[in-house]
């Protein structure tokens, strides 16, 4: 478990376990997804599909108000986490262009 004083990120991340959904720049499909933990600049998600590094996925999470977008932002893939978790991929990923859907 990581806290304030064992961080040694710049952008410390926070954890938050929701829900997300995500498509890929080859594809118009919407896929299902979980967001683990976000910072300023990256973030940890668990997808059901394996995908290679440098991918980029747009990334939607929503709140608990039913189709309410919280943020959205583009990631890059940087790098598959070990094992899966529930029959899901984990991957660790930079964020470009986050903030508030329009």
């Amino acid at each position: 478990m990581t806290n304030a004083l064992t961080e040694r990120r710049s952008n410390p991340r926070i954890e938050i376990n929701g829900n997300m959904t995500y498509s890929t720049d080859d594809s118009d499909d919407i896929y299902q997804g979980t967001l683990e933990n976000l910072s300023m600049r990256g973030a940890r998600i668990w997808i059901d599909r394996e995908l290679p590094a440098a991918s980029q996925l747009q990334v939607r999470v929503e709140t608990d108000e039913q189709e309410t977008v919280a943020m959205e932002f583009r990631a890059t893939l940087l790098y598959a986490l070990p094992g899966r978790r529930e029959s899901l991929y984990g991957y660790g990923c930079s964020i470009e262009d986050a903030g508030q859907p329009d």
